[in-house]
């Protein structure tokens, strides 16, 4: 019997789940996965079976490329390869609502964007940004033609950018920061769109670790002028999440917006009050830990540790001491 779409798509899974590319040894299941793939690819185009590959071996075959234990830069070129091949199969495919309506579309889209957002590619972020950029027109060319939504962009797609560009160590230059920001205000505007639409997805408003992300890439900028402007971003992405009817501050955004404040903010009295005050709304959120402490220790004198501290009456109790 000829092997049909069944067979040749249960190997390809089984290499996106395999386990054997770890050790010394590596065989590189996301390779093998491929091979699979593109010799299913070559027998259908010679007429020798009859099943073209479905949307689920494109998918696996770039899941096996997105969890590869291999070289990241490499391995997140050959994910989004994959992610162009597939969408090249979108409407080809007879198991495109089954892929949509299960939430692999979107699996797949951001585990491609989340493996190029944590290489180390220069230009990591551009290519993030490009394929966040197909996901939305995508998204609304399906919506301005009343068609079914294939791919629908949710806050992981999002947050993805936004880590690409905050943590994207080749770039020097404030654009880093104003970049991660502009990703968090296209959350906010196609959350906006949808909320318009009385869409009854609640997959794109913003989450607080979005908008840590702006503020983490904030945090570590460089240059006097960069970080002038890097701190005013911060204070504002800061004042939206509290302002924010979907998510608050936690530990994280208080820790950085404390090392944002004792870093780039010059004058020593405006800088020890913002940083008091920080440390106040903190205590008052109930997000006091082990990790604020230290970072409130960190970049404080001693005096001004002990008097911030003892004006909030904090009892430092034995699991955050």
């Amino acid at each position: 019997p000829v092997p049909d779409t069944m067979c040749y798509g249960a190997a390809i899974n089984a290499f996106a789940k395999s386990k054997i590319g770890k050790g010394n040894h590596k065989q590189y299941p996301a390779q093998f996965a491929t091979a699979i793939l593109d010799r299913m690819e070559k027998l259908f185009e010679e007429g020798k079976i009859v099943d073209q590959p479905n949307l689920y071996c494109y998918g696996n075959a770039l899941t096996a490329w997105a969890n590869h234990e291999g070289d990241w830069a490499d391995a997140a070129k050959e994910a989004e390869i994959m992610l162009e091949r597939l969408e090249n199969h979108f409407y080809q495919a007879n198991d495109l609502q089954t892929a949509v309506e299960s939430g692999a579309i979107r699996y797949w889209y951001n585990i491609v964007l989340r493996r190029i957002a944590e290489s180390k590619l220069e230009d990591g972020p551009v290519r993030v940004e490009n394929i966040l950029t197909r996901m939305e027109e995508l998204y609304f060319d399906s919506i301005s033609t009343n068609s079914a939504v294939v791919v629908d962009p949710d806050a992981r797609s999002y947050y993805a950018a936004i880590k690409a560009w905050a943590r994207n160590g080749h770039i020097r230059d404030i654009s880093r920061v104003t970049r991660a920001r502009d990703m968090l205000n296209r959350l906010i505007s196609i959350h906006e769109h949808k909320l318009s639409l009385r869409s009854p997805s609640d997959n794109c408003h913003p989450t607080t670790v979005c908008y840590n992300g702006v503020i983490t890439a904030c945090a570590y900028t460089l240059g006097d002028e960069n970080q002038k402007q890097a701190l005013q971003i911060a204070r504002e992405t800061f004042l939206d999440l509290c302002e924010s009817p979907y998510c608050k501050p936690n530990t994280d955004t208080f820790g950085k917006m404390i090392q944002c404040i004792s870093r780039f903010e010059s004058r020593a009295g405006i800088r020890d009050e913002e940083i008091e005050e920080m440390f106040q709304m903190c205590c008052e959120a109930g997000e006091v830990n082990p990790y604020v402490l230290d970072t409130l220790k960190q970049v404080t004198s001693e005096d001004l540790y002990h008097k911030i501290t003892v004006s909030q009456k904090l009892l430092l109790s034995p699991h955050i001491s």
